[in-house]
């Protein structure tokens, strides 16, 4: 059997009602990323994603913000992949 750390402290932390989650973006549609992409490595985007654009900020933090907010107590052991 396979255990990933967000696994093992989710069975180590759940009895103290942690949960533990873990959010694996892909690239984000940021300045920081703008800096170091090439026209073509945009123009490659699409073919890339499935959604067939790189996410925003905004579309990475919100499930982040759920994750952590008390609408997600229930949810735990989970890897979130964001526009993979």
């Amino acid at each position: 059997m396979r255990f990933s750390m967000t696994k093992i402290f989710a069975r180590i932390l759940g009895p103290d009602n942690i949960a533990v989650n873990a959010v694996v973006p892909a690239f984000a549609n940021t300045s920081m990323v703008a800096n170091w992409m090439t026209e073509d490595d945009f123009a490659d985007v699409p073919s890339a994603r499935p959604i067939g654009r790189m996410a925003g900020a905004e579309e990475i933090t919100m499930p982040a913000a759920f994750l952590a907010s008390n609408s997600a107590t229930t949810i735990t052991d989970r890897t979130l992949n964001i526009n993979k």
